[in-house]
């Protein structure tokens, strides 16, 4: 909106009011007749003053001030635009250098912390660009043009001036530098902010101390946080006293009391514990027990070992695992290991540390409750809201062709190591041989799951009476190689559908850092097609069919039946491992005064078996699994062949 210069008489009224300006032609105002009060105020440079705005007891410099907006008892305010509706009160000094950086740039040492995999951030770094960027070292040109064109991001968006959205509100905060903040954010008493951005909807609370960092939409730096070049995903939260440093945290992480340094936290990164040390670790979907901690330095040339936990794995108090090591998939890890295990062929497993060696039970935790409990959790603690762009591209199924390739390479190695052809050994881990068969078992069962859900759910999205089997069949990305998978912190895709968006920014294929987030969220849109082409083609191999396996209505009714007889042996097998929570050693510590009453106390502060929410959401979960399950045999009876 365009400004007029002051009249003589609201100079006049200004002067009265204790104001001061170094010149007073610089000083605009809104061509509105709502009017605006400043009393007590320093103006120096250009300052422009937004319709009712009041502003008090405070210094500012080349400004222009919003409509409405609130500034009182601020030292100074310096080279910011200010939006409408905000509120700044008892404050020190909020300066913005020109063109600032704003953290766009930052460099994070991440995972190794002598910089071999430097990532550097801006507000449109996603999960997935940073994944590109920290791990595909082995193409130099790939990770030259993402820096790139980041920097080119940083360079798009500098403004000579700073910027504070709409109905922000900052109070008793010491010092802001260098920072940009979005609409609808909350500052208050901060230490020290400088050279960040905040975007929309973020909040920054007492005590916290903040150098080089990007916080996403909706995230929080909480009470006494730490954070010194970060990156903070979106709807992702700091608290109670942890410190960050270099560390890229994403979409709906929650870290709390601990510690994190070097670290690549792919979304619903959890850890609430003091003691606990990530460091140096690629992790997702990951839980921290307390005291977890993670060890880098070998002191002989640095801290440059790293280690990576797939999706989904957690650890038991006191867990320690030294670095380098590779842990699969969903895998539980307890005790210490120091002997630099890989395990990624043995997803949903339990790993046990016998005096530094990893004890591996494979396949063990497909038969816990507690997986089912993450898995139906997760999708719900989504926190971003729908109406701000979504950067992190997650997918949140349980079983994917990534790790389903996985368990085949499981029951290969089992079999092998069975067979005595490989030994554990040469992997650095201990499996005892009565668990082997067990876990092939397993396995395998899994594998059948996830291949009849994936049909079955091909089947329901066929238009009832009107397809046939060779509609079911087609594809729109056949001839796409899905024989491999990657699991890009969150997002599953085929290996050679990214290898081939690589090769594309190579070539600078992509005009900006938003249209490749565009082409990753469309490889993300496209995942249940590639996924049915990689269930098409491996169908046989799953269902040990004879020959091609050529679908026909009868095999397709068969291979349904048996998809529900694994849905309902996982529903027995989960189920049963969840009601081991009420079972009679259980109850020890109820009754505290009267023995006799055990049982009536422990259901009536735990509730009954049957009312179990977690227990009930296990078989509401399989219930429908078996209701798709006859929606399609319907569908099948209709088909044309």
């Amino acid at each position: 909106m365009e400004h007029r210069k002051l009249t003589q008489e609201e100079i006049e009224i200004l002067q009265h009011n204790g104001c001061r300006a170094a010149d007073w032609s610089l000083i605009k105002v809104e061509p509105s007749k709502a009017g605006f009060q400043l009393r007590r105020v320093r103006l120096e440079g250009s300052v422009c003053l937004g319709a009712d705005c009041r502003v008090t007891d405070a210094t500012v410099v080349d400004c222009t001030i919003g409509q409405r907006t609130v500034i009182s008892n601020v030292e100074r305010l310096q080279n910011y635009v200010v939006g409408n509706d905000c509120h700044i009160y008892n404050c020190g000094s909020i300066v913005s250098a020109k063109y600032a950086a704003m953290g766009c740039g930052t460099t994070v040492d991440v995972l190794d912390e002598t910089g071999g995999r430097q990532a550097i951030i801006c507000p449109a770094l996603t999960a997935q660009v940073a994944y590109m960027l920290t791990f595909y070292r082995h193409e130099p040109s790939l990770t030259h043009t993402l820096k790139s064109m980041i920097e080119a991001w940083g360079s798009e968006h500098r403004t000579p001036q700073g910027h504070i959205g709409d109905d922000v509100t900052i109070c008793y905060v010491t010092a802001i530098d260098d920072v940009n903040i979005g609409s609808h954010s909350v500052i208050r008493s901060a230490v020290k902010l400088e050279n960040g951005t905040l975007g929309t909807s973020t909040q920054v609370l007492e005590n916290v101390s903040a150098a080089d960092f990007i916080l996403s939409d909706q995230a929080t730096l909480g009470t006494t946080c730490v954070a010194k070049h970060v990156f903070l995903g979106q709807a992702a939260r700091l608290g109670n006293g942890f410190v960050a440093h270099n560390s890229l945290i994403f979409a709906n992480s929650v870290l709390e009391c601990g510690e994190t340094d070097a670290l690549f936290a792919g979304p619903h990164t959890v850890s609430f514990h003091r003691s606990t040390l990530l460091i140096a670790t690629a992790i997702s979907f990951f839980n921290a027990g307390s005291g977890t901690n993670q060890s880098n330095h070998y002191y002989c040339t640095g801290p440059v070992h790293h280690g990576i936990m797939e999706r989904g794995c957690k650890t038991g108090s006191n867990a320690y695992v030294k670095w380098p090591a590779r842990l699969g998939q969903f895998s539980v890890v307890m005790g210490s290991h120091t002997h630099h295990p890989d395990t990624s062929s043995l997803p949903f497993s339990y790993l046990f540390g016998n005096n530094g060696v990893t004890v591996v039970i494979p396949a063990a935790n497909l038969k816990t409750c507690g997986i089912m409990r993450d898995v139906l959790k997760w999708r719900g603690r989504d926190g971003r809201s729908t109406a701000i762009p979504r950067l992190d591209c997650i997918n949140y199924d349980e079983f994917t062709p990534y790790n389903v390739e996985r368990m085949f390479q499981g029951i290969k190695l089992l079999e092998s190591i069975e067979k005595g052809i490989v030994s554990p050994a040469d992997l650095h881990f201990d499996i005892s041989p009565c668990r082997i068969s067990e876990g092939i078992r397993l396995y395998r069962l899994g594998i059948r799951y996830f291949f009849g859900k994936v049909l079955v759910d091909r089947i329901l999205s066929m238009q009832s009476g009107q397809s046939g089997i060779a509609d079911l069949l087609s594809c729109p990305v056949e001839g796409t190689d899905v024989s491999i998978w990657v699991d890009m912190a969150g997002m599953i895709a085929p290996r050679s559908v990214v290898d081939e968006l690589c090769r594309r920014v190579m070539r600078r294929g992509f005009r900006s850092l938003a249209e490749l987030n565009e082409a990753i969220a469309a490889i993300h849109a496209d995942y249940g097609n590639y996924c049915w082409l990689y269930v098409h083609q491996r169908l046989a191999l799953a269902f040990q069919l004879d020959g091609e396996g050529q679908l026909t209505a009868a095999l397709l009714r068969d291979i349904v039946n048996e998809w529900s007889q694994c849905a309902e042996e996982l529903r027995n097998l989960r189920a049963t491992d969840a009601l081991k929570d009420f079972s009679p050693e259980m109850c020890v510590g109820f009754g505290i005064d009267h023995p006799e009453m055990a049982q009536a106390d422990f259901e009536n502060a735990r509730g009954r078996v049957s009312e179990n929410p977690h227990i009930q959401a296990i078989h509401r979960h399989y219930d429908l699994d078996a209701e798709r399950a006859r929606e399609a045999l319907r569908w099948i009876g209709k088909c044309r062949q």
